[in-house]
């Protein structure tokens, strides 16, 4: 073949659509190659957010309600706060006017200082919770409506994370609680809060029996909430049956018979999950105070133990500064149980300490449990003056190495974490 054949060959229509077929492939392979890349980068981002997500949801949390509203002396100054303490603060508690969720102008300015003073800090999230007796709107779908409103008005106010509804208790009206969840479910995942993620909604239930069975179905509110605040305490106080009694034992003890057998930790997460509730959404409730009965006879001070059933509510620093010091006191750990009491001439106190706060967060990391909630934060001792001479808690700080400050808080955070 001459040189002109090969040139008329190089010139020919059909060369130039060969030629422009394999560029034409060349740029599709590139394209693709590119497009490829392009839906891995997409997998890996939607598979790193989901792992995020789950890694959130199953990350141990430390609940902590904040009580706010007619502390007198048991506020927390905003420059005591140890943030890094709880995964969740919860401010308590907003009121009801009617169907509308308000705070008081105290409550109203602690907020705003500890969210000004929190320097953004991303580890946190921060709700606010309602504890009412009364939701009598709650067969009104206008007032519901409003009542959302009202709570997704006082996030937005303060920049908060979520809401916890404390309803003592729904008792016949389960249906409508059931139903009213749903409803904030549904405007919470169409509103976005200040982080760009939905509102987290929270409920706390109390584990009794009873309750549980006229009040609350189980399996429909653990698939709306994000977490349950188990209220593990007030199994046993002074007003309710006047016997001696453990506020809020990890385990039966050896005299509860019947029924009483059933006013514990431990029955009472068992008896949530078998009702539906995922163990990951179960926050176990932790008592930072105690109950004072009086005894009929000092000789007599033992559990069960005739009292004259006037109910006393006492803080564990008031517990820890009054009564532990007091070299009168004698203290009998409940092998058991799993939980202390003490008592002191015609005085007998409940209350949780050093040793049973720590039996109770290895147990909750140990049964894979969703975390802890603290009711109240406020009781511990928060500016480490009251139980500073507490032998126990001496020993505590040598073999963790914390500050005497929040000396209850801090064993939740040594554990579960």
């Amino acid at each position: 073949m001459d040189f002109q054949s090969i040139n008329k060959c190089f010139e020919s229509e059909h060369f130039n659509k060969m030629m422009m077929m394999m560029n034409l492939q060349s740029y599709y392979r590139h394209q693709k190659t590119i497009l490829n890349g392009f839906f891995l980068l997409i997998q890996l981002l939607i598979l790193m957010k989901t792992i995020n997500a789950f890694n959130d949801q199953h990350q141990p949390k430390r609940i902590c309600y904040l009580l706010i509203e007619n502390q007198q002396n048991h506020l927390i100054p905003i420059d005591q706060l140890k943030y890094s303490l709880c995964t969740h603060w919860i401010f308590s508690f907003a009121h009801l006017d009617d169907y509308n969720v308000n705070v008081s102008t105290l409550m109203d300015d602690y907020i705003r200082k500890v969210m000004s003073s929190t320097n953004n800090q991303t580890e946190q999230y921060y709700l606010i919770s309602i504890g009412t007796t009364d939701m009598s709107f709650v067969d009104n779908p206008k007032k519901i409506e409003k009542f959302i409103d009202s709570i997704i008005q006082l996030m937005d106010r303060f920049y908060l994370d979520g809401f916890d509804l404390d309803w003592e208790f729904p008792m016949q009206r389960k249906h409508q609680f059931t139903h009213l969840l749903r409803m904030i479910r549904y405007r919470f995942k169409h509103k976005f809060n200040h982080r760009g993620k939905p509102y987290i909604l929270s409920v706390a239930l109390s584990p009794v029996i009873y309750i549980v069975e006229t009040s609350y179905d189980i399996h429909s509110i653990g698939h709306l909430v994000d977490f349950v605040n188990l209220m593990t305490y007030d199994f046993h106080s002074p007003n309710t049956i006047p016997y001696t009694n453990f506020n809020s034992p990890l385990y039966a003890n050896q005299l509860d018979r019947l029924y009483f057998e059933y006013f514990n930790t431990n029955f009472a997460v068992n008896y949530m999950i078998q009702l539906g509730l995922l163990p990951q959404k179960i926050m176990v409730g932790i008592p930072f105070y105690g109950y004072k009965y009086y005894l009929v006879n000092k000789n007599f001070h033992n559990l069960y133990a005739l009292s004259n059933g006037t109910e006393v509510p006492v803080a564990f620093n008031e517990i820890c500064d009054d009564f532990l010091l007091d070299p009168n006191t004698t203290i009998v750990f409940d092998h058991y149980s799993k939980v202390p009491y003490a008592y002191r001439e015609y005085e007998w106190i409940t209350y949780d300490d050093y040793e049973s706060i720590t039996i109770k967060a290895q147990w909750i990391m140990d049964n894979h449990l969703g975390g802890s909630m603290t009711f109240p934060l406020n009781y511990d001792d928060y500016n480490g003056e009251k139980c500073i001479n507490n032998k126990q808690q001496q020993q505590q700080q040598r073999q963790r190495r914390r500050s005497k400050h929040y000396p209850l808080q801090s064993i939740l955070f040594d554990i579960i974490n």
